[in-house]
């Protein structure tokens, strides 16, 4: 009995701990991150669920107790740990259109979900086969022939977040979190092995316990570099990364107006304007290469940062976006230049932004 409690001590200590100060850390920043703090709810039900599970099947195992309550709770295990994968992919994609739609109203969010539900109807035939597990008479856990389609699924979504992980890291710059992902889904790949293989419990509830923890102050760190109404990156970043935006070679500085900024909110509302503004983003991030960051630097204003580019890549980019722009209300002045060595940044700036005006003058004159 002594050494019972004891091993529950050594399983449950650490991920008990890590889970009462997530959920503190949750409770805490919710009145001005709520957004962000309800990507992780659901995560940290799942870990909790998954540590009162394992401790079940460790009770269970040790007591040699094979019956349907046990494949139950097994069952449960192998599903909520998927789930967890799921649901880290889910919060990884969170920027992404596919993730704030209906579940029904967008077929890509439902065949993200297919190898979840495919694992789950493999497994819920354990209850009458031998397909996936099953306990013998004296209480011993068997394998089946498709005992492994849980792992295999909970590759499958590894491979889906390392490989978005690496998009994130090249086309949003999400660095931090692109790595603490591709490191969080590789290590929770092996947890899982060696639970299996050793047949142990605890490990992976342990680390995806602390691992959500760093994930969790990563996206909140990251939460205040950020324009939190378009998604861009702020005027404070801008500034720090005017100091390194040089060392991929050459650069061009791009100065963006959203047109009538003031005539949408006055007619039709500041909601209204807001999402002149956030369109406005979305179609200069879709429409720019990987190295260029975008920056909102004033109430209407959007500066972009292209690093290692030539010129006739700008104007590629500016066409993308000015056609981009054709199928909405709105319209913007954009004005460029090349970032020579020999100019300073305030000196690419300003000539980007006076020809920006020079656009914007242009417009207005075409438009009477």
């Amino acid at each position: 009995m002594y050494e019972t409690i004891k091993d529950l001590v050594l399983i449950n200590f650490i991920p008990i701990c890590t889970l009462i100060f997530l959920f503190v850390t949750l409770r805490l920043n919710d009145a001005y991150e709520r957004d962000v703090s309800r990507l992780f709810y659901p995560v940290l039900i799942s870990i909790a669920l998954l540590l009162v599970i394992d401790n079940m099947d460790y009770q269970l195992t040790v007591i040699k107790y094979g019956n349907l309550f046990h494949a139950i709770v097994v069952f449960l295990g192998y599903n909520l740990r998927i789930r967890i994968l799921v649901r880290l992919m889910e919060i990884a994609m969170r920027d992404r259109k596919v993730y704030r739609t209906n579940f029904l109203g967008d077929w890509r969010k439902m065949i993200l979900q297919v190898p979840f539900l495919v694992a789950f109807f493999i497994t819920v035939t354990s209850f009458f086969s031998q397909w996936v597990f099953w306990y013998d008479e004296d209480g011993a856990f068997r394998r089946g022939p498709l005992s492994y389609t849980p792992h295999i699924v909970s590759i499958i979504y590894g491979l889906i977040i390392i490989v978005y992980s690496i998009r994130i890291w090249v086309k949003n710059r999400r660095v931090s979190e692109a790595v603490i992902l591709i490191i969080t889904t590789i290590l929770a790949v092996g947890a899982t092995a060696i639970e299996t293989v050793f047949g142990v419990w605890g490990i992976l509830v342990s680390f995806m316990s602390l691992a959500t923890v760093f994930y969790y102050l990563c996206i909140h760190t990251e939460y205040f570099k950020y324009d939190l109404l378009t998604g861009a990156f702020n005027r404070t970043i801008f500034k720090a990364d005017l100091k390194k935006a040089r060392s991929k070679g050459r650069c061009a500085v791009l100065s963006i107006d959203l047109n009538d900024l003031k005539k949408i909110n006055d007619n039709k509302g500041h909601l209204a304007g807001d999402e002149a503004l956030k369109k406005t983003a979305e179609i200069i991030v879709s429409s720019i290469d990987p190295g260029c960051t975008l920056y909102r630097t004033g109430g209407d204003e959007f500066t972009v940062i292209a690093r290692g580019v030539e010129e006739k890549d700008v104007e590629d980019m500016i066409a993308k976006m000015r056609l981009e722009m054709i199928g909405t209300d709105y319209t913007f002045a954009i004005g460029y230049s090349m970032w020579e060595k020999e100019t300073s940044f305030n000196e690419a700036y300003a000539k980007a932004d006076k020809k920006m005006y020079e656009n914007k003058a242009d417009m207005k004159k075409s438009s009477r």
